[in-house]
């Protein structure tokens, strides 16, 4: 039996909004992996390294708080998290190049030993407080996959971004007509979503 081939979401660059909740709950990136996280973010992602250095202040590697972005690895099906500057004395122990990150050092990301070659590969990445508004321009330029009934859900809770946001929907280079896609959605899996 043949399958069916994975839906593509063609989205607006512009506005963003809708896009921060499923941003926040994590999309997978396809990207080249056994890279350091400000490789990455500046060479895939398209970040200014100025931008990373005075606005991404926590970053999660695997759940470990990171220190090193050239030295913190994205590993095939890693999970990344990035958002500002924690608050507070618990936040700012856990911040990116904290003065408290002794305090952690038993949590704290620490690189392997193995160096891989960079590899293409996907990841999980997740944007937290004001990095997701500020960054979900360049990740929707990226591209990335996300449950189709994770995005199904988000529409039904905001229609309207829903189609501000949204060029339209195509499988196998079909457009679908609206009235379908909701279903669609639901009952496909992943869903790439790429800039139209």
């Amino acid at each position: 039996m043949k399958e069916n081939p994975t839906p593509v979401v063609r989205a607006r660059p512009h506005p963003v909004d809708f896009w921060l909740p499923l941003l926040r709950r994590g999309v997978i990136v396809r990207a080249t992996v056994n890279m350091g996280v400000m490789d990455f973010l500046v060479h895939e992602a398209g970040f200014d390294p100025e931008y990373v250095r005075k606005r991404i202040g926590s970053v999660f590697l695997d759940g470990h708080p990171v220190d090193d972005l050239d030295r913190a690895m994205i590993a095939e099906g890693c999970h990344l998290a990035l958002g500002m500057a924690a608050p507070g004395l618990a936040g700012t122990s856990l911040n990116l190049g904290s003065p408290l990150a002794g305090f952690r050092a038993d949590i704290s990301y620490h690189p392997g030993q193995d160096r891989k070659q960079p590899a293409p590969g996907t990841f999980t990445l997740k944007l937290f407080n004001l990095v997701a508004l500020e960054a979900a321009a360049g990740i929707l330029r990226l591209g990335f996959v996300v449950s189709g009934e994770a995005l199904a859900k988000a529409w039904a809770l905001d229609p309207r971004g829903f189609f501000d946001c949204v060029a339209g929907i195509e499988r196998g280079g079909k457009t679908i007509p609206t009235e379908q896609a909701a279903a669609l959605l639901k009952s496909s899996g992943p869903v790439r979503v790429v800039v139209a």
